[in-house]
This record gives C-alpha cells, sequence and structure tokens, in this order.
C-alpha cells in the first residue's frame, strides 16, 4: 500500500522524468530552429533517454517494494 514515503518518492520521481522530458523537447527544437552538429545532438539526446530509463527503473523499483 501507499505510504507517505512512497508517496515522496514517487513524485520526486515523477518531476525528474517530468525534467528530463522538457530537456529533450528543447533539445529537439534547438536541432530544428538552429540545425546544430548532429552528433552532439544525438550524444546529448542519448544521455537524457538513459537518464529516463534510470528513473523509469526507479519507479519499477519503488512500486515493486509496495
Amino acid at each position: 500500500m501507499f505510504n507517505q514515503d512512497t508517496t515522496k518518492e514517487l513524485s520526486k520521481l515523477y518531476l525528474k522524468m517530468h525534467s528530463i522530458n522538457t530537456k529533450l523537447k528543447v533539445l529537439d527544437l534547438e536541432q530544428e530552429l538552429f540545425v546544430k552538429d548532429e552528433k552532439e545532438y544525438l550524444l546529448a539526446r542519448n544521455e537524457l533517454e538513459l537518464e529516463m530509463l534510470d528513473v523509469i527503473k526507479q519507479i519499477g523499483a519503488v512500486s515493486n517494494n509496495l
């Protein structure tokens, strides 16, 4: 069952995921508008996607402890 600690932890992870998603959108928009180096763009996008996967794993771990 949810308790206050797991609710706080899931809220923090949700905010972190939202922040990463916003960074991805900004990165895509900058690439579309300013056409930066494709390699740098893909590396930055890959890093953010890996961060997102890590957050999803953390959410899964917290959820499994319920």
